[in-house]
């Protein structure tokens, strides 16, 4: 389920077959929304870390 390899179709598919867990409309949607969230909080973090980084390398002048 965490694989990259797999689609988001695929991983819910998944859930419905072997889990047994019936996937809706409205929970295929909160599924992609949450994917979505996902990605800008790793987005974010990115960010952070590359300005750290800058910033450990270009401090700022006094």
């Amino acid at each position: 389920m965490l694989s990259k390899d797999l689609s988001e179709d695929e991983k819910l598919k998944i859930i419905e077959t072997e889990y047994h867990i019936p996937i809706e409309g409205k929970t295929r949607k909160d599924v992609n929304i949450m994917r979505n969230l996902s990605q800008g909080i790793k987005e974010e973090v990115k960010a952070i870390i590359e300005g750290k980084e800058l910033a450990l390398f270009n401090p700022p002048k006094l």
